[in-house]
């Protein structure tokens, strides 16, 4: 949203482009083990026979996986040569969040704490991730504004200083790299260099000027995924929903009228943008979108800021499922095409907070793992085994241990099973282990969680 129209546009908007071992189940005692890092595991004792399924020894870590243990399966037994904790497939991802004067103060604060909770979750580990907020700087102002009030650029540029806020300088605010396992608190860190740009050392760029140029923004992420090495790639795009800045776009992109200026973006043109990333054949990019308050609207003003003459919730609706049709909700309105005078969609399919006067640090956080999960799964590398193992999915039992609470993973058996109720695993075609359905929910849902494999018996 835009104020008094004097900046390149008068809209609102987030989006996010925005990618889960022992064997104990029922009374039977699961097998202990498992020696310090650097060295062999001890081997596990096995699980009452009859009574379940025991423990396999766990790896030491850096010392490889735990030593040969037996384990009960019902009467009878079978031996787990190997316990090691499978690692996230690597993958990029990119925050792009919207800091246009719509946001509120109040607004802003809840989403550095809830991006900042969110991120520490285990689910980001191990992953590559960067952030851009926009506007970065103030531009000049278009001269079909300059030309309404009757003055040349350099009078124009006087007259409007700062400028409009409209400018997004090509670089992210926070490069891309691999956060580890350091947490935001850290003294360094990807982590901590997103925590201090959002709750200390920035905020809005401005509180009246409300340009919000998603799309350069959105343009910017992408080719920044573009250059890293993970094949697997997610920009998470945050907005309430602004869409300006297009009379300033170059090569100029057609805009909708603000009464001034054509600045409010199309959103045809922004889902041929995000559709074009998803399809690129050397760098695709799944597309993640979060609506925050504000995104409802419809080209009403809402307080000093005008809106899109559009309905917000349908445009970016169509974006995510430009950006990622396979994994918004089965039941959302998926074949809703944008129109100028279409209606909000009945089940909107982006991540949609603008129901509430402002989210919580606790919904943004919700917010943000869900868009996690959509974008990328609960995808796993096999790690390299002890002793020359070989990897075999038949003879292997998967354990996902969730903020302490361990709880056997079932081997899905049929392609179609969605595992929605009790979650289960599988392989993938390229050979990841992959958590599915309830159990990639209870991964992304907790605020620490490991995946264990035990080889040497067959899968649950």
């Amino acid at each position: 949203m835009r104020s008094r129209c004097v900046g390149s546009g008068c809209g609102l908007a987030m989006v996010a482009a925005l990618a889960v071992g022992g064997c104990s189940s029922g009374p039977g005692a699961g097998g202990t083990g498992g020696a310090a890092a650097g060295t062999s595991g001890t081997a596990g004792r096995g699980g009452t026979a009859g009574g379940g399924t025991g423990m396999g020894g766990m790896a030491g870590t850096g010392g490889g996986g735990g030593a040969t243990g037996t384990a009960g399966t019902g009467g009878g037994a079978c031996t787990v040569r190997y316990t090691v904790e499978a690692k996230q497939t690597p993958a990029s991802i990119m925050l792009v969040i919207d800091r246009s004067a719509s946001i509120t103060a109040a607004h802003w604060s809840s989403l550095g704490v809830g991006l900042s909770t969110a991120l520490d979750n285990s689910l980001f580990d191990d992953l590559s991730i960067g952030f851009l907020a926009f506007p970065q700087a103030y531009t000049d102002p278009p001269m079909c504004l300059c030309d309404s009030l009757g003055v040349d650029l350099a009078t124009c540029r006087t007259q409007l200083a700062p400028g409009s806020a409209c400018g997004v300088v090509g670089t992210p605010d926070v490069a891309i790299g691999n956060v580890a396992r350091q947490q935001s608190l850290a003294a360094s860190g990807v982590r901590h260099d997103i925590l201090q740009w959002m709750q200390v050392t920035h905020t809005r760029l401005s509180t009246t000027d409300d340009g919000a140029p998603v799309y350069a923004a959105m343009a910017a992420g992408y080719d920044a995924l573009k250059a890293t090495a993970p094949t697997r790639r997610a920009l998470l795009l945050a907005t309430d929903g602004g869409f300006s800045c297009a009379a300033l776009s170059s090569p100029v992109r057609p805009g909708y009228s603000n009464g001034t200026c054509a600045d409010w973006e199309q959103p045809d043109s922004v889902n041929q943008l995000i559709t074009s990333r998803r399809a690129d054949p050397t760098a695709p990019v799944e597309t993640v979108v979060i609506g925050l308050v504000g995104s409802h609207s419809a080209g009403q003003m809402q307080g000093s800021f005008a809106t899109p003459p559009y309905a917000m919730a349908l445009a970016l609706s169509t974006f995510a499922v430009s950006g990622s049709p396979t994994s918004v909700d089965p039941a959302c309105s998926k074949t809703a095409t944008f129109t100028m005078t279409g209606a909000a969609p009945a089940m909107p399919c982006h991540i949609d907070l603008a129901g509430s006067s402002t989210p919580t640090a606790t919904a943004i956080a919700d917010a943000t793992r869900l868009a996690r999960r959509r974008a990328l799964g609960c995808v796993y590398d096999v790690p390299t085994l002890p002793n020359g193992e070989t990897f075999d999915a038949a003879q292997t039992r998967v354990t996902l241990t969730t903020d302490g609470t361990a709880r056997s993973v079932r081997r899905r058996t049929t392609p179609t099973d969605a595992c929605a109720t009790d979650g289960c695993w599988d392989v993938d075609t390229a050979g990841h282990v992959t958590l599915l359905g309830a159990s990639c929910d209870k991964f992304c849902n907790s605020a620490k969680a490991t995946i264990a494999l035990a080889g040497g018996c067959p899968a649950n």
